[in-house]
């Protein structure tokens, strides 16, 4: 069955992804009215409470569909990418590619692919060379950042971007959910529109390799005297929702107390004053204050015990966006979303665009409202 030829026209169903979109957003700006218009009804009719909880009810599974028409117009926009890569066509040609199911599956289902794993940094000046913001005459106040590229499921290496805009004196980096015919932070308020997503995905990711048995001892004897932790695990993560075109939020509660205290300092283990009769040598940490200074097994007890707490904040949430415009350009949005605690337990969440293998190579995500 692998071996089963087929066909499509890629810039057929690049442009269908093209056209949907457009069709999404008139849909989504029926729905903006819609909802405002049930929500007003709603309210006046069934008082404060009982008006919030009806039109909550209400407005969830028209806006699930509409996502689920964006995740199949950008499944359609994949098809014709994999078939581009996998007859070695150009992703814009309207010729018929004609492949087996194996060669393109294997472009549609990349094995294990995480993001983190294939940002590279280039040679000096490459950055430039593909993606020079200075040459494009963008308006003041907006354009791109970047210096490292991202290596994608087809082998090519995409211009990592982090766009950014001015606005009545303050600067955004990315769209939260774009009322109609609003700008876009992501075309640069319209002076770089006519980007498609030829590919999308997004989950969770370790973004860092795990700390060694000796790193995890030595952060794990600071962090047990650093008061409460405020990084995550991988299922504080898988917490967060992840939307195109939307900042992040929060599906479910968290599991951490809002009043859990401050861990207390690590206690070690009652022990004799003195050493048994036949084994004068013998020391105890405890209670024999000369024994425990000097045997290290306070620190020892520390260290493991905070050794638990040293992998915190590897995990982020990511959403990565391969896209070209019809000059045959081609770009990457590459957002992480890291999650912290506050001292009261809370969660928290903060975006970045990753523009360069280097840790600094970030910028900070400022949602336009």
């Amino acid at each position: 069955m692998s071996s089963v030829q087929c066909s499509a026209r890629p810039g057929e169903l690049i442009e269908y992804t093209r056209a949907a979109g457009d069709v999404i957003w008139q849909l989504r700006a029926a729905l903006v009215t819609f909802d405002a218009a049930i929500e007003d009804y709603l309210f006046a009719s069934g008082g404060l409470v009982l008006g919030w909880v009806r039109e909550l009810l209400y407005r969830d599974p028209i806006w699930n569909a509409l996502v689920e028409l964006d995740e199949v117009s950008s499944w359609v926009g994949h098809v014709g990418w994999a078939f581009a890569m996998a007859g070695g066509g150009s992703i814009s040609s309207t010729d018929v590619i004609t492949t087996t199911n194996l060669a393109v599956g294997s472009w549609l289902d990349p094995i294990e692919w995480k993001p983190a794993d294939h940002v590279r940094s280039g040679q000096a000046g490459d950055w430039l060379r593909a993606f020079n913001p200075l040459c494009r005459g963008y308006r003041t106040g907006s354009g791109y950042r970047g210096s490292g590229f991202i290596e994608g499921p087809d082998g090519r290496l995409y211009p990592l971007l982090a766009p950014f805009v001015t606005r009545d004196g303050e600067e955004y980096h990315a769209d939260d959910r774009l009322a109609p015919g609003e700008p876009s932070v992501l075309d640069l308020d319209g002076s770089d529109a006519g980007w498609t997503t030829v590919w999308e995905t997004m989950g969770v990711e370790r973004w860092r390799e795990a700390p060694g048995l000796w790193e995890r001892f030595m952060l794990g004897v600071g962090n047990t005297v650093a008061g409460r932790p405020n990084g995550s695990t991988e299922s504080d993560v898988e917490k967060l929702v992840l939307q195109s075109g939307a900042a992040p939020y929060f599906g479910f509660v968290s599991d951490r107390s809002s009043t859990e205290s401050t861990p207390p300092q690590y206690i070690v283990p009652k022990a004799p004053d003195f050493a048994p009769p036949g084994q004068p040598d013998t020391m105890y940490p405890g209670n024999n204050a000369p024994a425990a200074a000097g045997s290290g097994t306070a620190m020892l007890i520390e260290g493991i015990g905070g050794a638990l707490m040293a992998d915190l904040g590897s995990f982020d949430a990511y959403d990565v966006m391969f896209q070209q415009n019809a000059a045959g350009d081609t770009r990457a949005l590459y957002k992480r979303v890291y999650v912290g605690f506050d001292d009261a337990g809370e969660p928290y969440a903060d975006s970045v665009w990753v523009t360069g293998p280097e840790n600094n190579d970030h910028v900070l995500i400022n949602y336009a409202p």
